[in-house]
């Protein structure tokens, strides 16, 4: 039975997900102004496939939360594994991520990185 209820509540949340998928978030708080920023990259790069966009979002979202909770070498673990991903996205032999929007999302990335840590060397 909680299975069933578990199943239809993800599918009753999976149009939500999707309906708001292209609306970036405005972050407070720590280096709320580079994550913001690292959104708005993500929302306007061209992906071949909106999972991918999702799954990068669902990072950057789980590096503010590591951050709230002063984890910032967890967010910065997160921030790089979206840097990392865009890289690949954009390099695939297929490629699934346009250039220029993997480049925002890197710089955007990297930036974030530096204001959480100034001394942080990749």
């Amino acid at each position: 039975m909680a299975k069933n209820i578990r199943t239809l509540v993800a599918a009753a949340a999976v149009p939500l997900v999707f309906a708001v998928g292209n609306v970036h978030a405005d972050y407070t708080g720590t280096c709320g102004d580079r994550f913001t920023t690292l959104d708005m990259a993500i929302v306007g790069a061209t992906f071949t496939n909106d999972m991918d966009r999702t799954n990068l979002r669902g990072k950057v979202s789980g590096a503010v939360t590591k951050v709230a909770y002063e984890k910032i070498a967890d967010a910065i673990t997160l921030l790089d594994a979206v840097s990392d991903k865009a890289y690949a996205l954009a390099t695939a032999a297929k490629p699934k991520l346009d250039g220029p929007g993997a480049k925002a999302i890197m710089d955007g990335s990297y930036a974030t990185i530096m204001c959480l840590n100034p001394n942080y060397i990749p």
